[in-house]
């Protein structure tokens, strides 16, 4: 876990592909992805780990997704906590729906299913979730998978702030060595959060509730910002980075 969050916060390119790796090495689980869900149209978009080969969307329509037990349970409850398809299954009819077929079909039999919520806001739900053939998931398992979920929700939180970032540049006026700038300051991709939520004047503590971790850790990757742009408070570090061009101007 902890080789795992150094990775997707400190400059891995593809953090789910690493960490739905990770998933299914430990869960021994066929199928593991992110998801994220327009609620209540069913809409989704993903990313798919299905038997060790990256695929793209599932392969269920909008009204499979939006009728499967877990995606409603959480876009109706106000519940963030893991749960397996057995704990809410019967609130929905899923085992007689065409959904729940096309599922078993693919996994030859029984299979188990579990969802992490990650972010639920405006009718986006967006989850890491991982199904497998045979048994229900093991209470080390479960146990593991509520222990890693403050780190996938700052995965997420980061991934969320990232490309708002990006769409924060004017169009078609994002510097082309953009990235080679920010490798050359050796800026990670957490510093580089950090540093935009700061020139948007957020303190240490509302940056530290966007990004879900703790206004010291915040602080510290100020300081760190502060040194690698050779600047001495928050003004002067976000000044340098526009006319690095690392920040709009």
């Amino acid at each position: 876990m902890f080789d795992l969050a150094v990775a997707v916060l400190d400059g891995e390119e593809q953090p789910w592909q690493l960490v739905c790796t990770e998933l299914a090495d430990f869960l021994h689980t066929r199928l593991t992805g992110s998801f994220e869900v327009q609620w209540p149209s069913g809409l989704t978009r993903s990313s798919l780990l299905d038997a060790g080969r990256w695929t793209g969307q599932l392969p269920w329509t909008p009204d499979d997704v939006a009728g499967h037990p877990l995606v409603r349970h959480f876009a109706l409850r106000n519940d963030m906590a893991p749960r397996t398809t057995d704990e809410v299954a019967d609130e929905f009819h899923w085992y007689t729906s065409a959904a729940y077929t096309e599922a078993r079909d693919h996994f030859d039999g029984a299979f188990a299913q579990i969802l992490v919520p990650l972010r639920t806001c405006c009718g986006v739900i967006r989850y890491v979730g991982a199904a497998r053939p045979g048994s229900d998931f093991s209470d080390r398992e479960r146990a593991y998978i509520r222990r890693i979920q403050p780190l996938l929700v700052s995965i997420d939180n980061q991934e969320h702030e990232m490309r708002r970032i990006r769409d924060s540049w004017p169009p078609d006026n994002t510097p082309a060595d953009f990235g080679q700038r920010v490798a050359e300051m050796r800026i990670t991709p957490r510093e580089l959060t950090v540093l935009a939520l700061t020139a948007e004047g957020l303190t240490a503590a509302a940056t530290a509730r966007r990004l879900g971790i703790s206004p010291r850790t915040v602080t510290k990757h100020q300081e760190r910002l502060y040194r690698k742009l050779g600047a001495r408070d928050r003004l002067t570090a976000v000044l340098v980075a526009q006319r690095l061009g690392i920040l709009p101007g």
